[in-house]
């Protein structure tokens, strides 16, 4: 497709009629009636249509189920993304690939709707779920391969119509879907190990609290030992917190070192390194004539 204005405006031309062909048959199809006069098929009925696009919508979607039954529903979506293509000018790339893949995903759906379903009624009529082209080729399929055989067989084609008539890689699906399950598993397995941890360490601290309150003996020591038990349950819950949120509490010192350092340096004393503490200034040596007293400028001494 030319970039020209000319161009330009002929694909969103067809594009625009491709979206509305698309609305149209999708209406036709939904809105069908078996009792509405259609053209060859049904020509004795004495009332109006009710299909909402009118006899042209009755014919239309009558047609449709008779030949490909309700694998007729991907026309529109067929005509929907021709329409977008044509609509915003971006060429098709290999076309003939994507016809073959969009006739064979046709007729592959089709046959397995008739194989799946057989034959439904609607309105008191009975016609056949992948119409009469998929009837045949399901007929065909089971008289060789069998019901099994046949169901393989379809689905195989369903998936290669995909990989031609678009651009779907199962490949980079079941990669994608293979990292999120194996990251799901990794997760799971990881809660279940903090959870087995978490459970390990609460039996151990009730087996050594129980061994406590039984040395304890009397009522008061027992009061006494239950207040050491709750502090030190309130000072595992703090542990808890500040793992479970390591960057808040990252700069916060911990309390004992806060005492720890008000014992070891109080206020107005400055730490310093042990090494520079213990290390004495030298004193320099005295040198001859320190201890002399220098004569003033200008004078004379005699040598004793």
């Amino acid at each position: 497709m030319s970039a020209t204005s000319l161009s330009r405006r002929i694909n969103e031309f067809l594009g625009v009629t491709a979206f509305a062909l698309a609305l149209l048959w999708l209406i036709a199809l939904t809105t069908y009636d078996v009792s509405d006069t259609v053209w060859i098929f049904n020509t004795g009925g004495e009332y109006p249509p009710t299909n909402f696009f009118g006899q042209v919508g009755a014919f239309i979607a009558e047609l449709s189920y008779q030949t490909f039954g309700y694998s007729s529903f991907l026309m529109p979506i067929t005509l929907v993304i021709t329409g977008w293509n044509y609509f915003w000018c971006r060429p098709i790339d290999a076309a003939y690939t994507k016809l073959i893949g969009g006739a064979l995903l046709f007729g592959t759906t089709a046959a397995l709707l008739s194989l799946s379903f057989g034959t439904l009624e609607n309105g008191g009529r009975t016609f056949d779920a992948g119409g009469y082209f998929g009837s045949a080729l399901s007929q065909w399929l089971a008289e060789y391969f069998n019901r099994t055989g046949s169901i393989i067989v379809i689905l195989t084609g369903i998936f290669l119509s995909i990989i031609l008539s678009t651009q779907f890689s199962f490949g980079r699906f079941f990669t994608r879907v293979s990292a999120v399950f194996i990251d799901w598993i990794n997760h799971l397995s990881k809660a279940t190990r903090n959870w087995l941890e978490k459970r390990r360490r609460s039996r151990q601290r009730r087996t050594v609290e129980n061994e406590r309150l039984e040395k304890a003996g009397s009522s008061s020591g027992r009061s006494d030992t239950l207040a050491e038990i709750q502090i030190a349950r309130d000072l595992e819950k703090e542990r808890d917190e500040k793992r479970k949120n390591p960057i808040a509490d990252h700069n916060t010192p911990e309390p004992s070192d806060l005492a720890g350092a008000g014992k070891l340096h109080p206020p107005g004393t400055q730490k310093q390194n042990p090494s520079i503490q213990n290390t004495k200034k030298p004193k320099s040596a005295s040198l001859p004539f320190e201890d002399a007293k220098l004569s003033p400028l200008g004078s004379y001494t005699s040598p004793p």
